[in-house]
């Protein structure tokens, strides 16, 4: 078999699994992202993986109200940032897997005691200050 037929033979396979998995979020989450068929392909031919973490960065894009093919082609195509708020919603939505792991910590420092006495008083005075500008910024 020819090279270069085995790599399109791929490239083609791999859009089609690629385009399963969009499908299936588009009819889960009742959206359309209108993604460019060929902006795709190109992708896959350069090896990008379009695997859950890509996905999931464009539904927060989609969400909110973001290009995807844009930011595709921003970050794949040119090695540019992407869509601006692809970080901080991302942030965002990683808080409670922060808290849930913050709480997982002090457990394990009430276990193991001797653990506690590494820790400084002042982090701890840095935390609470945080979380106090966090609660105001979250209550008005």
């Amino acid at each position: 078999m020819d090279v270069y037929l085995a790599v399109g033979l791929k490239v083609e396979i791999d859009y089609a699994v690629a385009m399963t998995k969009i499908k299936k979020i588009e009819r889960k989450k009742e959206l359309e992202f209108g993604l460019d068929s060929e902006l795709l392909k190109r992708l896959i031919g350069l090896r990008i993986k379009i695997d859950n973490g890509l996905l999931e960065d464009l539904l927060i894009i989609k969400k909110a109200d973001g290009d995807v093919n844009q930011h595709l082609g921003d970050v794949y195509i040119s090695g540019g940032r992407g869509h601006q708020l692809l970080k901080p919603i991302k942030k965002v939505t990683g808080f409670p897997r922060l808290v849930a792991d913050f709480k997982t910590t002090v457990d394990y420092i009430r276990e193991h005691n001797d653990l506690a006495e590494r820790i400084e008083s002042s982090q701890i005075d840095e935390l609470e200050q945080s979380i106090t500008a966090l609660k105001e910024l979250v209550v008005s």
